[in-house]
Order: C-alpha cells, then sequence, then structure tokens
C-alpha cells in the first residue's frame, strides 16, 4: 500500500485514449476520465486518499481552486490533487476563496502585494474625484455653479491633489486624506 504519506498527484489532463467501458460511459453519462502525469486515471488515484484528510486542487501556481474531505467532489483537469492532515489546515482557510496557496506540503495565505493595492486604491480616488472636479468646473465654465459648489470644487481640489502627492511606499501604513 501507500503508507501514511500525504499523496500529492500532479497536472492532471483530459484522458484521450479510453477503453471500450471509459467510452460507453462518457457517452452515456457525460463522464469525464482524467488521468495524472504520470498516466494513472483519477478514478484509480482518488481511493489511495485517507478519508479524514483534506484533498485540495490547485494550479500551476499554486494557488488553490478547491478541496474537500472527499475526493470525489474533486474535478482536477488541468490541476493537481493533493491531500493534507486535518490538523494542518489554518483555522480560517476556505477552500475555494483563491487566497490561499498549496506550497511545499502546507497551506498558506497568497502574499498580498500591500503596494498595488495601495495604488489601485489611489487611481480609484483620483478618478472619482476627476469626474466630481470635471462636473463642477464645467458649470463654473458656464457661470452656473453655486456657492456650495464652488466650495465643493475647492475641497475635491484640494483632496485630489493630496492623493496624487500621498506616499504610497509605506503600504499598507498609509494615512488617506478623507473624501470630501
Amino acid at each position: 500500500m501507500w503508507g501514511n504519506k500525504m499523496k500529492n498527484f500532479l497536472n492532471f489532463r483530459l484522458s484521450t485514449e479510453l477503453t471500450p467501458v471509459q467510452e460507453d460511459l462518457k457517452s452515456s453519462f457525460n463522464i469525464e476520465f482524467c488521468e495524472d502525469e504520470q498516466g494513472i486515471d483519477w478514478y484509480h488515484l482518488r481511493s489511495q486518499f485517507a478519508a479524514d484528510t483534506l484533498k485540495l486542487t490547485y494550479d500551476a501556481t499554486g494557488r488553490i481552486i478547491a478541496s474537500s474531505t472527499d475526493a470525489t467532489m474533486l474535478r482536477p483537469v488541468n490541476l493537481s490533487v493533493a491531500e493534507v492532515n486535518l490538523s494542518d489546515v489554518p483555522a480560517n482557510f476556505e477552500g475555494t476563496s483563491g487566497e490561499w496557496l498549496f506550497s511545499q506540503g502546507k497551506i498558506i495565505p497568497v502574499p498580498v502585494d500591500a503596494l498595488a493595492v495601495a495604488t489601485q486604491r489611489r487611481d480609484s480616488e483620483m478618478a472619482l474625484a476627476s469626474v466630481r472636479i470635471n462636473s463642477l468646473a464645467e458649470a463654473q465654465d458656464d457661470g452656473d455653479i453655486t456657492p456650495e459648489e464652488l466650495a465643493e470644487l475647492a475641497a475635491w481640489r484640494v483632496y485630489r491633489t493630496a492623493l496624487r502627492r500621498l506616499d504610497i511606499s509605506t503600504a499598507p501604513e498609509i494615512i488617506w486624506p478623507e473624501r470630501p
């Protein structure tokens, strides 16, 4: 038998050479057959997992796509499948969130690129500010702006300038300017 070592079957792909029985099942019940990189059928391999472990599918980057304690619930086409002891699963793990990686036999959170998140937030806020500024500036150009709107225009311009000058290199520790 396989022993107590956690299983990790790599790079499943749809099977191209099916037996006559598999062809019948495929045509009658729309069953897919796939095999790992060694050519071993998924239906055979899934019986090798221990009953009391978490089984998970992950892509070539290690990103976890799905998980279940029941291997029959997984569809590993174009993915790999591994098992992890339940005691080694992080308490806050959600198996299909895309926020987790399978790396060196462990489930770890996907590292967050704080600078990219901050850049996206700043760019989004600047776009929002620009839309409002443009609308108010058009009213000003047309001579159709109220004193309240003039004050609002000035506040949005101050906000946009603060965003433009914001040092986001310290992400995630950023003190964001307050939106008007």
